[in-house]
């Protein structure tokens, strides 16, 4: 993570454990504390994704769902973090 990117990464799940034939990839949701939230939705053979344009000083929470054709197959918890000062004085 710089003060402006975050890159999330999680381990694949195998299609043996999602326990669903049809799983089809994964929802990947971040949330800031200034309510604005971005989804990204990527296939079975992705396991890390980068959002760029992040805000400093800011409180963010990212969730990794396993998706179905129909819909998310459980709720997944939600990982805090906070990016950092930019090092630029004023």
């Amino acid at each position: 993570m710089t003060t402006s990117t975050a890159v999330i990464k999680w381990q694949p799940l195998k299609r043996t454990e999602s326990g669903v034939v049809d799983f089809t990839g994964y929802g990947v949701s971040l949330k800031s504390e200034r309510n604005t939230s971005r989804v990204t939705l990527v296939n079975t053979n992705v396991s890390s994704l980068v959002f760029d344009a992040l805000h400093t000083f800011t409180n963010y929470c990212v969730t990794v769902e396993p998706l179905t054709v129909l819909a998310s197959t459980w709720v997944e918890d939600c990982y805090d973090f906070v990016t950092e000062d930019d090092g630029k004085t004023t």
